[in-house]
């Protein structure tokens, strides 16, 4: 769990109010340069193991690390396995989870509690690993859970949804809904894979209030016409796979769940605020 510049870049590009920030586990500063820092924020700056002077930087007026141990001695040790106390709810700004629920077991409880923290009208980050990093942590999350979760009827708005593969030439991908497009977005990547996520908190719900189910499942099962459920496979699948060799088939499958340029639109190398905003114009 930490800081890197593709993250500085991702906060950078938020451009919040970051006021009083909890940060889920004590974030490290990862590969942040003076050099590094000077291109993202205009003038270099010393930065030591942790990130709590970068966040200070960016107008961070208090920084709160909570983890589950204070091996790394975070400010508050708390266990996201389990729910949170009230002193904790509607506390911080903005939460930063820049890597630490993939690492929560009992993730749901974590997730919620992570929500719960933050005041009305401050912000939500996550920074997560989604692909190629299985064995990293327990989990490796969905574009789709952070859609599905922080939505109104939790009382939060989304801002953003994106991926970024962690290569030199790796671009900036938005995340379309897949309630909105009608499908799921699956996609392959090469190297590991982070998604980087904003909400605002705007309504005081009770959070979790239903379960959320997958938008590809809520649809089918909503409709009028349906019948019982059957798989159908085209002719020319089933023909195919008599006479095309397993390898193939396989490379061939790989092919409907590559990086889609419909479903996860490219940004570009440099992730900006003005980008943010032409990306996301309605937030």
């Amino acid at each position: 769990m930490g800081l890197n510049p593709r993250g500085l870049e991702f906060l950078t590009a938020l451009d919040l109010p970051l006021g009083d920030v909890a940060t889920l586990g004590r974030q490290e500063a990862h590969g942040l340069s003076p050099e590094a820092v000077a291109s993202l924020l205009g003038s270099p700056m010393a930065v030591g193991s942790f990130a709590e002077p970068i966040l200070e930087r960016l107008g961070a007026t208090s920084v709160t690390s909570i983890d589950a141990s204070d091996y790394e001695g975070a400010t508050m040790v708390v266990d996201l396995n389990e729910p949170i106390d009230d002193g904790l709810r509607q506390r911080f700004d903005t939460v930063i989870d820049g890597g630490t629920l993939e690492h929560v077991f009992n993730f749901a409880t974590g997730f919620v509690s992570a929500m719960q923290m933050v005041k009305l009208g401050g912000w939500l980050v996550h920074i997560l690993p989604t692909n190629q990093a299985a064995g990293h942590g327990f989990y490796q999350l969905s574009p789709e859970v952070f859609f599905r979760v922080l939505s109104p009827a939790n009382g939060y708005r989304l801002r953003c949804v994106l991926l970024r593969e962690e290569t030199v030439k790796g671009v900036w991908r938005k995340v379309l809904d897949p309630d909105a497009v009608g499908h799921r977005i699956q996609f392959r990547t090469v190297a590991e894979t982070y998604i980087y996520v904003a909400a605002q908190r705007l309504d005081d719900r009770q959070i979790m209030s239903a379960w959320p189910q997958q938008s590809d499942y809520e649809s089918e099962w909503a409709r009028d016409d349906r019948e019982q459920w059957a798989v159908s496979v085209p002719h020319w699948r089933q023909a195919a796979a008599r006479v095309v060799p397993e390898r193939i088939q396989s490379r061939l499958r790989g092919l409907s769940t590559r990086m889609s340029r419909e479903d996860l639109p490219p940004l570009g190398q440099r992730l900006t605020k003005e980008c943010l905003d032409l990306a996301f114009p309605s937030a």
